[in-house]
């Protein structure tokens, strides 16, 4: 087992071949926050900023194939799981993850559709068994209302806040002079307030906040510190050039 002293990531995902998401956008990110990431494909996609227009996914052996060199060799602090073919290959994937680095922690951005609409898990409804395995899931408000199969996002904090810590972002709030994030777990719900930005949008923004938060607890962060952080470079990241596609910057 190689050295313990660097804080490492495994980010799992797509390729996105403009780098703005998916796993290249996650690697960028975590080596960005101070983190060493690894990356394994959960599947190749057809895209650019505006638009993905074919997936490809893997099966759960391939990924594992991947996956198990990374294991035997180095101590991994953290896996960061987006984008997968199904929510069966996703169980597998934080099955395996559970048995291989029982210390990790395992965040989930539950990424259940392209920006641009393009579905990827498609029976999400069944995924409340594997929530005590998972220690963070980040959604955005319409995907944190539709994991909880409620009407609202209060009601859906409240069906989840049991189950799993989450924090939920507030890209997806109409715009103004303020936005609220949430912390929630089962025994309080933090609220982070947050200057939305107006007109302005990143490709695979969810990827780099979640990846960053990821690299934030692998250097020993706690939830709420590493996610409050995140939340805060997000709004460099976001100005940080005027395409869809962000630079990081310091």
């Amino acid at each position: 087992m190689s050295n313990t002293s660097r804080a490492y990531v495994l980010a799992i995902g797509g390729l996105d071949p403009t780098a703005g998401a998916g796993i290249l956008a996650d690697v960028k990110a975590i080596e960005h926050a101070g983190a060493y990431a690894f990356a394994v494909a959960s599947g190749l996609t057809a895209q650019d900023e505006h638009r993905c227009y074919e997936c490809w996914w893997y099966g759960i052996k391939d990924i594992l194939k991947q996956i198990q060199p990374l294991v035997l060799t180095y101590s991994i602090q953290v896996v960061k799981i987006g984008a997968i073919g199904s929510l069966m290959t996703l169980k597998q994937v934080v099955q395996f993850v559970k048995i291989a680095m029982p210390k990790a922690i395992i965040v989930w951005d539950p990424v259940l559709s392209s920006s641009s609409g393009q579905k990827f898990i498609t029976n999400w409804q069944d995924w409340w068994d594997l929530a005590p395995s998972l220690d963070l899931i980040t959604p955005n408000i319409p995907e944190c209302i539709a994991l909880s199969g409620m009407d609202n996002l209060e009601q859906a904090i409240v069906k989840i806040a049991p189950h799993v810590r989450t924090y939920i972002k507030a890209g997806h709030q109409e715009l103004g002079e303020e936005g609220i994030e949430y912390l929630v777990t089962s025994k309080e719900v933090v609220e982070l307030k947050k200057k939305l930005i107006m007109g302005a949008s990143k490709h695979g923004s969810g990827c780099v906040f979640t990846s960053t938060v990821a690299a934030k607890l692998a250097l020993g962060k706690d939830y709420l510190e590493a996610c409050k952080e995140a939340s805060d470079y997000m709004s460099l990241f976001i100005h940080s050039h005027k395409s869809k596609l962000g630079v990081h910057v310091r």
